[in-house]
């Protein structure tokens, strides 16, 4: 038997309608023995069988699809979000115990600040809701701290935490949402950058 070349298309193996080609007078080739192109033609001739009466077109699944992607992807902006307002450095920057997040870092490294009464110099800590954080006793005396305070004393605290100023502490009420986070800050680059 001579093989066909790749540029012609191949001669039907079966007619439309009928078994294997047997009534077209055809011998019956197994699939595996077809050339690949052969399965490329037929696939492509082979008719649309999907019914259209229950069967939702395509595109809304895509649509449907696409919608949960977005709710999964917001969903994850907003733990990322969370995840990063609820650092210890960032809760004492919010708090106006530093004047800065470097320097509220600082304060944090350097063992200032107190969680429900143990120290903690981990910046990176998580607070959760119910946590007192406050500074030290033998740190309240710093000139940071007292600047820190002053300037902070104008600014208003998010609702999500509560400030005792006089005492140099505050407390997590609640766990930050989108409107507590006012920085210009493009979500979707935090989220593929810890996603990798």
């Amino acid at each position: 038997m001579k093989r066909q070349r790749a540029r012609h298309p191949p001669r039907p193996l079966a007619a439309p309608g009928s078994r294997c080609g047997k009534s077209a007078g055809l011998p019956a080739v197994p699939a595996a023995s077809r050339p690949a192109f052969a399965h490329a033609d037929e696939e492509a001739e082979q008719p649309d069988n999907q019914d259209d009466e229950g069967d939702p077109p395509q595109d809304v699944d895509g649509e449907a699809e696409a919608a949960q992607d977005e709710r999964e992807q917001q969903h994850e902006r907003t733990e990322h979000r969370q995840q990063l307002e609820r650092r210890l450095d960032n809760v004492a920057y919010r708090l106006g115990f530093a004047s800065s997040r470097r320097q509220s870092r600082q304060i944090v490294r350097h063992g200032h600040v107190e969680v429900n009464g143990r120290k903690v110099n981990i910046p990176s800590f998580q607070v959760s809701v119910g946590d007192e954080i406050k500074i030290r006793e033998g740190s309240k005396k710093l000139t940071v701290l007292e600047t820190s305070i002053e300037f902070a004393s104008h600014q208003v605290a998010p609702r999500w935490l509560q400030v005792d100023h006089p005492n140099l502490s505050g407390k997590v009420l609640a766990l930050p949402k989108r409107e507590d986070v006012n920085l210009p800050v493009n979500e979707q680059l935090i989220v593929e950058l810890y996603s990798k």
